[in-house]
C-alpha cells in the first residue's frame, strides 16, 4: 500500500503541474515519467515476502471479484470483454497502451477515460494529439458527429452537440 500511496501522491503532483499553463508540456511529461519511476523503485520485485500476507491479499481480491461479478476494480471499463481481462481498473492504476499506428489505441483509451471521468477526476496523456483534437474525438464518440462533420455542423448536429455538452456537464470543475 505504501507504493500505491506514493504513486497517488505523485499523480497529484503531476496533475497540479499539468494544470500550470506556463509550464512546458515536455517538462510535465518528463516530470511525470520521473515521478512514476521513483515510485517503481520501491516496489518489491524479489526477496522475502510473507506467505500469509500474499495469501490474505489474494483471498481479499478473489472475494471482491466474486461479490462484484468478476470485477475487482473500482472502475469497470465500458467494455465487458476488456473487464474480463483487466478485472476493471483500480484507483491510481496507470494504463499504458501500445500498438501499431492507426489501430484505434487513442479511440479505445478515450472511450475508457471518458467513462472514468464521469465518476472521478483523472488525467489523459497523449503524445500524438493536442487537447482539442482529443475532445473532438470524445465528441465524435459520444454524439456520432464525426470529426470531419464537426468542422461545419448542420443545425441538427449542432443541437445534438449542444444537448450532449449541456447534459454531460463537460465544463464542471475538477
Amino acid at each position: 500500500y505504501a507504493t500505491r500511496r506514493a504513486l497517488l501522491e505523485a499523480a497529484q503532483r503531476v496533475a497540479k503541474l499539468a494544470y500550470e499553463e506556463d509550464t512546458d508540456i515536455g517538462d510535465v511529461v518528463e516530470r511525470a515519467s520521473a515521478e512514476v519511476a521513483a515510485c517503481a523503485e520501491g516496489v518489491n520485485r524479489g526477496g522475502v515476502v510473507w506467505w500469509q500476507d500474499v495469501a490474505s491479499a489474494t483471498y481479499d481480491m478473489l472475494g471482491d471479484r466474486r461479490l462484484n461479478g468478476g470485477n475487482a476494480g473500482d472502475f469497470p471499463t465500458p467494455l465487458p470483454d476488456l473487464n474480463k481481462l483487466l478485472f476493471g481498473v483500480a484507483p491510481g492504476e496507470v494504463l499504458i497502451v501500445a500498438g501499431a499506428p492507426k489501430i484505434g489505441k487513442t479511440s479505445l483509451m478515450l472511450q475508457i477515460a471518458f467513462e472514468f471521468a464521469r465518476r472521478a477526476p483523472g488525467a489523459f496523456y497523449s503524445l500524438e494529439m493536442d487537447e482539442v483534437a482529443l475532445m473532438q474525438r470524445v465528441i465524435a464518440q459520444e454524439t456520432g458527429i464525426s470529426t470531419d462533420a464537426q468542422r461545419d455542423m448542420t443545425d441538427e448536429q449542432w443541437r445534438a452537440f449542444h444537448d450532449w455538452f449541456s447534459t454531460e456537464n463537460v465544463m464542471r470543475p475538477i
